[in-house]
């Protein structure tokens, strides 16, 4: 086999083996470079694996937590603590005298509450008749009886009580009372 040296090749032939050369590191580069941006971003010109978040007046990029194998934003939120809030209405047997407590924290608390308005209103046999736990009291007052409910929603706790007013057979069925408490941030 005969060697040619490199330079003795037609100068069409070296032309033409540069020009080759060239066009493949081009393309070469250009891919390199498409692949290379596009696992860069992910998601709104965030690195790969991470999420944007943002709050008043500042944006960045975290973690993102995937089937929980590391830990991420999520894991380590600690939310608010909130103190639970009692009402309870307490109702005389012998006199018209209805008996309210506020946002009291404890079931004790509120009926305890509820028991002693009705007393300083004048009330001598008040008991609790309806209690609720960051929800929602109503009385209902029919012509003969009353009726009461409690619901986490105050609608609901007034027609759950003017359905058993109704259901005893009492006409003049009406919400006299109703009220709600919620839970407060510690």
């Amino acid at each position: 086999m005969v060697k040619v040296p490199r330079d003795s090749r037609p100068a069409m032939c070296r032309r033409r083996t540069r020009s080759i050369n060239r066009s493949i590191s081009i393309v070469s580069f250009l891919i390199a470079v498409s692949v290379h941006s596009s696992g860069v971003h992910a998601e709104d010109g965030c690195p790969s694996g991470q999420v944007p978040q943002q709050g008043n007046g500042w944006r960045s990029c975290v973690p993102l937590n995937n089937g929980g194998t590391q830990p991420g934003p999520a894991d380590n939120f600690v939310g608010p603590t909130w103190s639970p809030r009692w009402i309870s209405l307490a109702i005389d047997n012998i006199k018209p005298i209805l008996g309210k407590s506020g946002e009291s924290r404890t079931l004790d608390q509120a009926r305890r509450s509820a028991i002693d308005d009705c007393m300083s209103q004048g009330g001598t046999t008040c008991h609790t008749m309806v209690t609720a736990q960051n929800g929602c009291v109503a009385l209902v007052s029919g012509m003969t009886q009353i009726t009461t409910g409690g619901s986490p929603i105050q609608r609901l706790a007034e027609e759950k009580a003017l359905e058993d007013c109704k259901k005893t057979g009492d006409t003049g069925c009406r919400v006299y009372y109703s009220a709600c408490v919620k839970p407060v941030p510690e």
